[in-house]
């Protein structure tokens, strides 16, 4: 069987697990965005989430031309971003997407076994009209294979 790409269908799961969350959809008042171009630059969008996939890597298993033996390692980014004066808001939102997705099993069209884990945070800060901007970059590895775990 072929490669399939799974950078797609790894961001929607990765939005849907994000948005099942009560606690989380509370504390950013549903402001839950599929990529960063897309939350307000200005006004009352804040602290809000977005997920974006930033780079695929294929691999095979090797095995008969007809096996399952396709997987990719995704890298999907969930970007958090808070202009509260302290560090404590944008830091409790990432405790919440942590729990939400470090070390879960994903079901994806065309794979078999998928799983999401944390990697990283690159924590990005500016001063804008006299407020602190925090944009939390949290990095995610997900890797999926056509066959069963």
């Amino acid at each position: 069987m072929a490669s399939s790409s799974v950078l797609g269908v790894g961001t929607v799961a990765v939005r849907a697990l994000l948005a099942a969350d009560a606690a989380l959809m509370a504390a950013i008042g549903s402001r839950l965005y599929p990529n960063p171009a897309d939350p307000p630059q200005s006004g009352g969008g804040q602290p809000y989430v977005s997920v974006e996939s930033v780079s695929e890597l294929p691999f095979n298993t090797m095995g008969e031309p007809n096996a399952l033996k396709w997987g990719s390692l995704g890298g999907i980014n969930v970007r958090i971003s808070s202009l509260s004066r302290s560090e404590a808001e944008i830091a409790s939102l990432l405790v919440l997407v942590k729990a939400d997705l470090d070390g879960k099993a994903l079901t994806l069209s065309g794979y078999g076994s998928a799983i999401i884990e944390f990697v990283a945070v690159r924590t990005l800060e500016d001063w804008i009209g006299g407020v602190k901007a925090r944009e939390w970059v949290v990095e995610f590895e997900l890797t999926a294979h056509q066959g069963a775990a």
